[in-house]
Protein backbone atom coordinates (compact mmCIF):
# COMPACT_ATOMS: atom_id res chain seq x y z
CA UNK A 1 0.00 0.00 0.00
CA UNK A 2 0.75 3.19 -0.96
CA UNK A 3 1.51 5.81 1.65
CA UNK A 4 -0.54 7.99 -0.18
CA UNK A 5 -3.87 5.14 0.54
CA UNK A 6 -2.30 4.71 4.17
CA UNK A 7 -4.83 5.58 6.87
CA UNK A 8 -3.98 7.05 9.80
CA UNK A 9 -6.75 7.59 12.68
CA UNK A 10 -7.98 7.90 16.20
CA UNK A 11 -10.91 5.55 17.33
CA UNK A 12 -12.35 5.41 20.92
CA UNK A 13 -14.47 2.81 21.44
CA UNK A 14 -16.71 1.38 24.20
CA UNK A 15 -15.03 -1.80 24.14
CA UNK A 16 -12.34 -2.40 26.68
CA UNK A 17 -8.80 -3.39 26.78
CA UNK A 18 -8.45 -6.26 24.96
CA UNK A 19 -11.16 -5.66 22.96
CA UNK A 20 -12.78 -9.58 21.84
CA UNK A 21 -15.78 -8.53 19.63
CA UNK A 22 -14.83 -9.90 16.25
CA UNK A 23 -16.57 -6.77 14.35
CA UNK A 24 -13.24 -4.97 16.44
CA UNK A 25 -10.73 -7.22 16.00
CA UNK A 26 -11.33 -8.72 12.74
CA UNK A 27 -11.74 -5.31 11.14
CA UNK A 28 -10.00 -3.23 12.43
CA UNK A 29 -7.06 -5.17 14.26
CA UNK A 30 -6.75 -7.80 11.53
CA UNK A 31 -7.95 -6.42 8.96
CA UNK A 32 -7.04 -2.50 8.67
CA UNK A 33 -3.85 -2.38 10.64
CA UNK A 34 -2.66 -5.27 9.12
CA UNK A 35 -2.72 -3.75 5.54
CA UNK A 36 -0.74 -0.82 6.92
CA UNK A 37 -3.36 1.97 7.90
CA UNK A 38 -2.13 2.92 11.41
CA UNK A 39 -4.82 3.03 14.70
CA UNK A 40 -4.44 4.94 18.00
CA UNK A 41 -7.12 3.25 20.14
CA UNK A 42 -8.33 5.21 23.24
CA UNK A 43 -9.78 2.37 25.97
CA UNK A 44 -10.17 1.38 28.96
CA UNK A 45 -8.40 -1.17 30.96
CA UNK A 46 -10.75 -4.69 30.91
CA UNK A 47 -9.31 -5.30 34.40
CA UNK A 48 -7.32 -3.21 37.13
CA UNK A 49 -4.60 -1.15 35.85
CA UNK A 50 -2.30 2.01 35.65
CA UNK A 51 -2.55 4.54 32.62
CA UNK A 52 0.00 3.94 29.98
CA UNK A 53 0.66 3.33 26.08
CA UNK A 54 0.78 0.01 24.83
CA UNK A 55 1.99 -1.03 20.97
CA UNK A 56 0.20 -3.51 20.59
CA UNK A 57 1.04 -4.42 16.99
CA UNK A 58 3.18 -2.31 14.34
CA UNK A 59 0.39 -0.53 13.43
CA UNK A 60 -1.56 0.20 16.44
CA UNK A 61 -1.17 1.76 19.82
CA UNK A 62 -3.46 1.87 22.51
CA UNK A 63 -4.19 4.46 25.14
CA UNK A 64 -4.85 2.86 27.93
CA UNK A 65 -7.04 4.54 30.34
CA UNK A 66 -6.64 3.14 34.14
CA UNK A 67 -9.55 1.05 35.84
CA UNK A 68 -10.02 -0.50 39.43
CA UNK A 69 -12.13 -2.91 40.84
CA UNK A 70 -15.51 -2.57 40.26
CA UNK A 71 -15.91 -3.39 44.11
CA UNK A 72 -17.55 -0.83 46.52
CA UNK A 73 -17.35 2.82 44.46
CA UNK A 74 -15.19 1.62 41.51
CA UNK A 75 -18.04 1.92 39.07
CA UNK A 76 -18.14 5.30 39.71
CA UNK A 77 -14.18 5.54 39.83
CA UNK A 78 -14.08 3.80 36.36
CA UNK A 79 -16.58 6.22 35.01
CA UNK A 80 -14.35 9.62 36.18
CA UNK A 81 -10.46 7.47 35.18
CA UNK A 82 -12.87 6.65 31.60
CA UNK A 83 -13.61 10.60 31.52
CA UNK A 84 -9.89 11.55 32.20
CA UNK A 85 -8.24 9.24 29.63
CA UNK A 86 -11.11 10.74 26.83
CA UNK A 87 -9.07 14.09 27.82
CA UNK A 88 -5.99 12.53 26.25
CA UNK A 89 -7.80 12.90 22.74
CA UNK A 90 -7.00 16.39 22.84
CA UNK A 91 -3.45 16.36 22.92
CA UNK A 92 -3.72 13.50 20.29
CA UNK A 93 -5.34 15.50 18.06
CA UNK A 94 -2.99 18.22 18.31
CA UNK A 95 0.52 16.49 17.54
CA UNK A 96 -0.32 13.66 15.59
CA UNK A 97 -1.53 13.91 11.88
CA UNK A 98 -4.45 11.64 11.66
CA UNK A 99 -7.12 11.63 8.32
CA UNK A 100 -9.92 11.44 10.97
CA UNK A 101 -10.97 10.97 14.17
CA UNK A 102 -14.04 7.59 14.98
CA UNK A 103 -15.72 7.11 17.98
CA UNK A 104 -17.20 3.94 18.92
CA UNK A 105 -21.14 3.82 20.87
CA UNK A 106 -19.92 6.27 23.45
CA UNK A 107 -21.51 9.26 23.50
CA UNK A 108 -19.39 11.59 25.79
CA UNK A 109 -16.45 10.78 24.48
CA UNK A 110 -17.89 11.88 20.83
CA UNK A 111 -19.25 15.19 21.85
CA UNK A 112 -15.39 15.70 23.07
CA UNK A 113 -14.02 14.25 19.77
CA UNK A 114 -16.41 15.76 17.70
CA UNK A 115 -15.63 19.78 19.37
CA UNK A 116 -11.90 18.71 19.13
CA UNK A 117 -12.37 17.42 15.43
CA UNK A 118 -13.84 20.42 14.35
CA UNK A 119 -11.32 22.91 15.89
CA UNK A 120 -9.00 21.03 14.42
CA UNK A 121 -10.70 20.74 10.55
CA UNK A 122 -10.30 17.08 11.02
CA UNK A 123 -13.35 14.95 9.96
CA UNK A 124 -15.48 12.87 12.58
CA UNK A 125 -16.97 9.49 11.90
CA UNK A 126 -19.52 7.57 14.11
CA UNK A 127 -20.07 4.11 14.61
CA UNK A 128 -23.22 2.98 16.05
CA UNK A 129 -23.53 -0.62 16.70
CA UNK A 130 -26.62 -1.36 18.75
CA UNK A 131 -29.14 1.73 19.64
CA UNK A 132 -28.05 1.98 23.26
CA UNK A 133 -30.50 4.70 24.09
CA UNK A 134 -33.63 2.75 23.29
CA UNK A 135 -32.26 0.20 24.95
CA UNK A 136 -32.07 2.07 28.09
CA UNK A 137 -35.84 3.03 27.68
CA UNK A 138 -36.92 -0.01 26.65
CA UNK A 139 -35.48 -1.79 29.74
CA UNK A 140 -36.83 0.96 31.73
CA UNK A 141 -39.93 0.18 30.43
CA UNK A 142 -40.25 -3.38 30.69
CA UNK A 143 -42.24 -4.94 33.64
CA UNK A 144 -40.10 -8.01 33.71
CA UNK A 145 -37.44 -6.43 34.03
CA UNK A 146 -37.34 -6.21 37.99
CA UNK A 147 -36.28 -2.84 38.34
CA UNK A 148 -36.38 -0.58 41.25
CA UNK A 149 -37.59 2.13 40.93
CA UNK A 150 -34.55 4.52 41.31
CA UNK A 151 -32.95 1.95 38.62
CA UNK A 152 -36.09 2.69 35.78
CA UNK A 153 -35.27 6.54 36.68
CA UNK A 154 -31.96 5.90 36.10
CA UNK A 155 -32.08 4.10 32.85
CA UNK A 156 -34.96 6.57 31.55
CA UNK A 157 -32.58 9.62 31.82
CA UNK A 158 -29.74 7.82 30.75
CA UNK A 159 -32.01 7.44 27.82
CA UNK A 160 -33.36 10.27 27.20
CA UNK A 161 -29.86 12.03 27.56
CA UNK A 162 -27.86 9.64 25.35
CA UNK A 163 -30.64 9.70 23.05
CA UNK A 164 -30.69 13.52 22.29
CA UNK A 165 -26.91 14.01 22.25
CA UNK A 166 -26.40 10.97 19.59
CA UNK A 167 -29.54 12.26 17.36
CA UNK A 168 -29.67 16.26 17.83
CA UNK A 169 -25.55 16.52 17.81
CA UNK A 170 -23.46 13.78 17.19
CA UNK A 171 -24.82 12.10 14.38
CA UNK A 172 -26.32 14.91 12.50
CA UNK A 173 -22.65 16.85 12.65
CA UNK A 174 -20.72 13.35 11.68
CA UNK A 175 -18.92 13.53 8.50
CA UNK A 176 -20.16 9.91 8.37
CA UNK A 177 -21.92 7.39 10.13
CA UNK A 178 -21.44 3.71 9.97
CA UNK A 179 -24.60 1.39 11.41
CA UNK A 180 -24.87 -1.86 11.72
CA UNK A 181 -27.35 -3.37 9.47
CA UNK A 182 -29.67 -1.66 6.81
CA UNK A 183 -32.44 -1.62 9.08
CA UNK A 184 -30.50 0.23 11.70
CA UNK A 185 -29.93 2.72 8.70
CA UNK A 186 -33.73 2.96 7.81
CA UNK A 187 -34.28 3.82 11.74
CA UNK A 188 -31.62 6.36 12.16
CA UNK A 189 -32.65 7.76 9.19
CA UNK A 190 -36.47 8.09 10.36
CA UNK A 191 -34.54 10.32 13.31
CA UNK A 192 -34.10 12.94 10.33
CA UNK A 193 -30.14 11.57 9.64
CA UNK A 194 -29.54 12.00 5.77
CA UNK A 195 -29.43 8.11 4.27
CA UNK A 196 -26.43 9.31 1.92
CA UNK A 197 -24.12 9.76 4.27
CA UNK A 198 -24.79 6.42 6.23
CA UNK A 199 -23.33 3.37 5.53
CA UNK A 200 -24.23 -0.24 7.16
CA UNK A 201 -21.11 -2.54 7.63
CA UNK A 202 -22.62 -5.74 9.13
CA UNK A 203 -21.19 -8.70 11.18
CA UNK A 204 -19.65 -11.27 9.94
CA UNK A 205 -16.83 -14.09 9.77
CA UNK A 206 -13.36 -15.02 8.75
CA UNK A 207 -13.43 -17.86 6.36
CA UNK A 208 -9.75 -18.59 6.99
CA UNK A 209 -10.40 -19.66 10.43
CA UNK A 210 -13.19 -22.63 9.01
CA UNK A 211 -11.59 -25.52 7.60
CA UNK A 212 -13.73 -27.68 6.31
CA UNK A 213 -10.70 -30.86 6.18
CA UNK A 214 -10.02 -30.77 9.39
CA UNK A 215 -13.43 -30.76 11.24
CA UNK A 216 -14.72 -33.90 10.67
CA UNK A 217 -19.17 -34.39 11.46
CA UNK A 218 -19.56 -34.88 14.44
CA UNK A 219 -19.22 -38.88 16.21
CA UNK A 220 -21.63 -38.23 19.29
CA UNK A 221 -23.18 -41.47 19.15
CA UNK A 222 -26.62 -39.97 20.33
CA UNK A 223 -27.08 -38.08 16.68
CA UNK A 224 -27.15 -42.09 15.02
CA UNK A 225 -30.29 -42.92 13.62
CA UNK A 226 -31.28 -39.30 14.15
CA UNK A 227 -32.07 -35.86 11.86
CA UNK A 228 -30.39 -33.59 13.73
CA UNK A 229 -32.02 -30.05 14.01
CA UNK A 230 -29.00 -28.08 15.08
CA UNK A 231 -29.17 -24.54 16.98
CA UNK A 232 -25.66 -23.28 17.87
CA UNK A 233 -25.85 -20.39 20.27
CA UNK A 234 -26.06 -19.32 24.07
CA UNK A 235 -29.56 -20.45 25.57
CA UNK A 236 -30.04 -17.23 28.00
CA UNK A 237 -34.20 -16.58 28.57
CA UNK A 238 -34.15 -13.51 25.95
CA UNK A 239 -33.44 -15.84 23.32
CA UNK A 240 -36.76 -17.86 23.58
CA UNK A 241 -35.34 -21.11 23.23
CA UNK A 242 -38.99 -22.33 24.22
CA UNK A 243 -39.80 -21.72 20.23
CA UNK A 244 -37.97 -24.26 18.96
CA UNK A 245 -39.69 -26.73 20.99
CA UNK A 246 -42.96 -25.81 19.83
CA UNK A 247 -42.15 -25.98 16.44
CA UNK A 248 -39.89 -29.70 16.90
CA UNK A 249 -43.25 -30.83 18.81
CA UNK A 250 -45.27 -30.20 15.57
CA UNK A 251 -42.42 -31.86 13.08
CA UNK A 252 -41.85 -35.06 15.27
CA UNK A 253 -45.98 -35.69 14.38
CA UNK A 254 -43.93 -36.59 10.46
CA UNK A 255 -40.35 -37.23 11.71
CA UNK A 256 -40.13 -38.86 15.08
CA UNK A 257 -36.19 -39.64 14.55
CA UNK A 258 -35.77 -35.64 13.93
CA UNK A 259 -33.56 -34.76 17.01
CA UNK A 260 -33.37 -30.86 18.44
CA UNK A 261 -29.83 -30.26 18.94
CA UNK A 262 -28.85 -27.67 21.10
CA UNK A 263 -25.44 -26.44 21.36
CA UNK A 264 -24.70 -23.69 23.90
CA UNK A 265 -25.87 -23.14 27.27
CA UNK A 266 -26.84 -20.99 30.01
CA UNK A 267 -26.42 -20.48 33.62
CA UNK A 268 -28.25 -23.58 35.53
CA UNK A 269 -31.38 -21.69 36.42
CA UNK A 270 -32.29 -20.98 32.36
CA UNK A 271 -31.14 -24.57 32.09
CA UNK A 272 -33.62 -26.50 34.31
CA UNK A 273 -36.11 -23.94 32.94
CA UNK A 274 -35.17 -25.16 29.73
CA UNK A 275 -35.37 -28.98 30.12
CA UNK A 276 -38.60 -28.59 32.04
CA UNK A 277 -40.56 -26.43 29.33
CA UNK A 278 -38.91 -29.49 27.01
CA UNK A 279 -40.89 -31.82 29.26
CA UNK A 280 -43.90 -29.86 29.11
CA UNK A 281 -43.71 -29.80 25.28
CA UNK A 282 -43.50 -33.11 25.55
CA UNK A 283 -40.15 -32.88 23.06
CA UNK A 284 -37.77 -33.52 26.12
CA UNK A 285 -36.51 -37.25 24.37
CA UNK A 286 -35.85 -35.56 20.85
CA UNK A 287 -33.93 -32.38 23.08
CA UNK A 288 -29.91 -33.16 22.93
CA UNK A 289 -28.19 -30.49 25.28
CA UNK A 290 -24.75 -30.26 24.58
CA UNK A 291 -23.65 -27.62 27.24
CA UNK A 292 -20.75 -25.21 26.22
CA UNK A 293 -18.21 -26.49 24.05
CA UNK A 294 -15.35 -25.33 22.08
CA UNK A 295 -15.65 -23.83 18.82
CA UNK A 296 -14.15 -26.58 16.77
CA UNK A 297 -16.68 -29.01 18.58
CA UNK A 298 -19.55 -26.97 17.81
CA UNK A 299 -18.66 -26.90 13.93
CA UNK A 300 -18.66 -30.30 14.51
CA UNK A 301 -22.31 -30.46 15.76
CA UNK A 302 -23.16 -28.28 12.20
CA UNK A 303 -21.50 -30.66 9.87
CA UNK A 304 -23.41 -33.23 10.76
CA UNK A 305 -26.50 -31.15 10.70
CA UNK A 306 -29.62 -32.51 8.24
CA UNK A 307 -30.89 -28.62 8.66
CA UNK A 308 -29.66 -25.87 11.03
CA UNK A 309 -31.59 -23.24 12.57
CA UNK A 310 -32.30 -19.82 13.71
CA UNK A 311 -34.62 -18.18 15.68
CA UNK A 312 -34.18 -14.30 16.77
CA UNK A 313 -37.26 -13.41 18.55
CA UNK A 314 -38.75 -10.10 17.26
CA UNK A 315 -38.04 -6.88 19.06
CA UNK A 316 -37.03 -3.68 17.56
CA UNK A 317 -33.89 -3.55 19.56
CA UNK A 318 -32.78 -7.12 17.97
CA UNK A 319 -34.25 -5.83 14.74
CA UNK A 320 -31.13 -3.79 13.81
CA UNK A 321 -28.49 -6.10 14.26
CA UNK A 322 -26.63 -8.46 12.13
CA UNK A 323 -26.33 -11.91 14.24
CA UNK A 324 -23.77 -14.23 12.49
CA UNK A 325 -25.12 -17.74 13.45
CA UNK A 326 -26.66 -17.96 9.89
CA UNK A 327 -22.75 -17.02 8.47
CA UNK A 328 -21.68 -20.01 10.41
CA UNK A 329 -24.01 -22.59 8.88
CA UNK A 330 -23.52 -21.19 5.65
CA UNK A 331 -20.15 -21.03 5.91
CA UNK A 332 -20.22 -24.76 6.47
CA UNK A 333 -22.58 -25.81 3.88
CA UNK A 334 -25.49 -26.44 5.59
CA UNK A 335 -28.90 -25.56 4.71
CA UNK A 336 -30.67 -23.08 7.16
CA UNK A 337 -34.17 -22.33 8.40
CA UNK A 338 -34.52 -19.19 10.52
CA UNK A 339 -37.38 -16.75 11.09
CA UNK A 340 -37.94 -13.25 9.66
CA UNK A 341 -35.77 -11.10 11.13
CA UNK A 342 -34.45 -8.55 8.79
CA UNK A 343 -30.73 -9.14 8.19
CA UNK A 344 -31.71 -13.25 8.06
CA UNK A 345 -34.28 -12.48 5.41
CA UNK A 346 -31.38 -10.42 3.36
CA UNK A 347 -29.13 -13.14 3.73
CA UNK A 348 -31.07 -16.01 2.66
CA UNK A 349 -32.88 -14.68 0.35
CA UNK A 350 -29.79 -13.37 -1.39
CA UNK A 351 -27.54 -16.15 -1.21
CA UNK A 352 -30.25 -18.76 -1.65
CA UNK A 353 -29.04 -21.25 0.82
CA UNK A 354 -32.05 -21.77 2.95
CA UNK A 355 -35.44 -20.56 3.86
CA UNK A 356 -36.99 -17.14 5.83
CA UNK A 357 -40.34 -17.88 7.30
CA UNK A 358 -42.95 -15.71 9.71
CA UNK A 359 -42.02 -16.23 13.25
CA UNK A 360 -44.70 -19.03 13.93
CA UNK A 361 -43.73 -22.61 15.11
CA UNK A 362 -45.92 -23.64 12.15
CA UNK A 363 -43.88 -21.65 9.89
CA UNK A 364 -40.78 -22.79 10.94
CA UNK A 365 -41.33 -26.68 11.23
CA UNK A 366 -43.13 -26.42 7.90
CA UNK A 367 -39.91 -25.18 6.41
CA UNK A 368 -37.74 -27.81 8.15
CA UNK A 369 -40.18 -30.44 6.77
CA UNK A 370 -39.78 -29.41 3.34
CA UNK A 371 -35.68 -29.43 3.33
CA UNK A 372 -36.00 -32.70 4.98
CA UNK A 373 -38.31 -34.17 2.75
CA UNK A 374 -36.03 -32.75 -0.45
CA UNK A 375 -32.77 -33.41 0.28
CA UNK A 376 -32.55 -32.18 -3.52
CA UNK A 377 -33.27 -29.38 -2.63
CA UNK A 378 -31.68 -28.71 0.63
CA UNK A 379 -27.89 -29.85 -0.43
CA UNK A 380 -28.27 -27.46 -3.50
CA UNK A 381 -29.49 -24.50 -1.43
CA UNK A 382 -26.43 -25.66 1.31
CA UNK A 383 -23.73 -25.20 -1.38
CA UNK A 384 -25.03 -21.59 -2.07
CA UNK A 385 -23.69 -20.62 1.25
CA UNK A 386 -19.74 -20.51 1.55
CA UNK A 387 -19.70 -18.62 -1.73
CA UNK A 388 -22.15 -16.36 -0.55
CA UNK A 389 -20.32 -15.28 2.74
CA UNK A 390 -16.51 -15.42 0.93
CA UNK A 391 -18.47 -12.19 -1.07
CA UNK A 392 -20.65 -10.39 1.09
CA UNK A 393 -19.70 -11.31 4.83
CA UNK A 394 -16.09 -12.71 4.63
CA UNK A 395 -13.96 -10.07 6.87
CA UNK A 396 -11.54 -9.75 4.13
CA UNK A 397 -14.61 -8.64 1.91
CA UNK A 398 -15.81 -6.11 4.52
CA UNK A 399 -12.03 -4.65 5.32
CA UNK A 400 -12.18 -4.05 1.32
CA UNK A 401 -15.67 -2.26 1.37
CA UNK A 402 -14.96 -0.18 4.90
CA UNK A 403 -11.37 0.51 2.93
CA UNK A 404 -13.09 1.98 -0.08
CA UNK A 405 -16.25 4.01 1.71
CA UNK A 406 -13.10 5.68 4.30
CA UNK A 407 -11.44 7.16 1.05
CA UNK A 408 -14.57 7.71 -0.42
CA UNK A 409 -16.03 10.00 1.57
CA UNK A 410 -12.31 11.86 3.01
CA UNK A 411 -12.29 12.19 -1.27
CA UNK A 412 -15.19 13.89 -1.19
CA UNK A 413 -14.43 15.73 1.51
CA UNK A 414 -11.32 17.23 0.20
CA UNK A 415 -12.96 17.84 -3.23
CA UNK A 416 -15.69 20.28 -1.46
CA UNK A 417 -12.88 22.33 0.39
CA UNK A 418 -11.05 22.36 -2.52
CA UNK A 419 -13.98 23.82 -4.86
CA UNK A 420 -14.71 26.43 -1.64
CA UNK A 421 -11.36 27.75 -1.92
Amino acid sequence: MSTQNRLRFLFSTRENYPAYRVDVTDLFSRGMASRGHAIDWVMQSETPAHSRVIRSSDNERVFLGAATSARGGGKLLNACLLFLNDLRMIRLVAVNGYDFVQVRDRFLAALLALAIAKIKGLPFFYWMSFPYPEADLNRAKEEAANLSAFKKVAYLLRGHASALALYKIILPCADHVFVQSQKMLEAVAAKGIQSDKMTPVPMGILLSRISPEEIKPSDDVRLRGARPIVYVGTLVAERKIEFLFQATKLLLDKWPDALLVLVGGADDEQMQHLAEEAGKSGVAPRVLFTGFLPMTQAWGYIRAADVCVSYIRPHPILDVGTPTKVLEYLAWNRPVVANDHPDQVQVLRESGAGIAVPSTPEAFAEAIDRLLSDRELAEGMARNGVDYVRSNRNYEALVDMLEDRYHAVLDRRESRAASCG
